[in-house]
C-alpha cells in the first residue's frame, strides 16, 4: 500500500476566486479503496453560483426538515475547498472485495485529484469496460436526475405500473424545457 499522498482540490476561496486547496491523505484503511481521478464534471449551474456568490447557501440557513431556505446564519461560508458532484476515478489500491485495482468508478467526491472511498457509506458505480469513462461523470448525479424526470412522465402515463424508463415517453412527442445537462 502507498504511503501518504497529497490531494489537490478545486474550490472557491472567495467570490470570484477559484483556488486549488491541498491536504495529505494517508493509506486506505481496511475495507476502503483509493482512486485517482480521471474526469470531473464542473457544473455551470450550481457551482457557478458559489463562484459568483449567489448561491442561497451563502446567504440563508437550510432547513432540512422542511427542505427550504430560511433567513438566518448562512449554511456555507468561504473558503469552499470542496465542490463537485460528478467524478470518475480509477482504482489504484483496494483493501476491499468490492472493487479491484484497475476498475473505473463513477461517483461523487468533488473536484479532487484522488479520493479514498468507504464503499459502505459512499455511492459508486463500477463502469463497464466498454463504456467511454468520460460518460461516467453522469452516473452519480445527472443520470439519476434525468431518469427521475422520465420516470415521473411514466408514472403520469402508466400510474404505478411503470416497468421501464420509456413507459411515459415511448411513441409520444415530448417537449423538454431547458438546455442544461438535465434538459438535454
Amino acid at each position: 500500500m502507498a504511503d501518504t499522498r497529497t490531494i489537490r482540490s478545486l474550490g472557491v476561496k472567495d467570490v470570484g476566486q477559484a483556488y486549488f486547496f491541498s491536504y495529505e491523505e494517508g493509506p486506505p484503511p481496511e475495507n476502503h479503496f483509493r482512486v485517482d481521478t480521471l474526469y470531473t464534471g464542473i457544473s455551470t449551474g450550481t457551482e457557478l453560483t458559489f463562484f459568483t456568490g449567489t448561491n442561497p447557501y451563502l446567504h440563508s440557513a437550510w432547513d432540512a426538515e422542511f427542505g427550504l431556505f430560511r433567513p438566518g446564519e448562512a449554511s456555507a461560508h468561504f473558503p469552499l475547498p470542496f465542490l463537485g458532484y460528478m467524478e470518475v476515478g480509477r482504482v489504484t489500491e483496494s483493501r476491499t472485495k468490492a472493487v479491484k485495482v484497475g476498475d473505473v468508478v463513477g461517483m461523487t467526491y468533488g473536484h479532487k485529484t484522488g479520493h479514498t472511498v468507504n464503499p459502505l457509506h459512499e455511492f459508486y458505480v463500477t463502469l463497464p469496460a466498454d463504456i467511454d469513462p468520460l460518460l461516467g461523470i453522469y452516473v452519480a448525479q445527472m443520470g439519476p436526475i434525468c431518469a427521475n424526470g422520465i420516470l415521473h412522465a411514466a408514472a403520469d402515463q402508466a400510474g404505478y405500473d411503470v416497468r421501464t424508463l420509456g413507459d411515459g415517453v415511448r411513441g409520444r412527442n415530448v417537449l423538454v424545457i431547458g438546455a442544461g445537462v438535465v434538459g438535454q
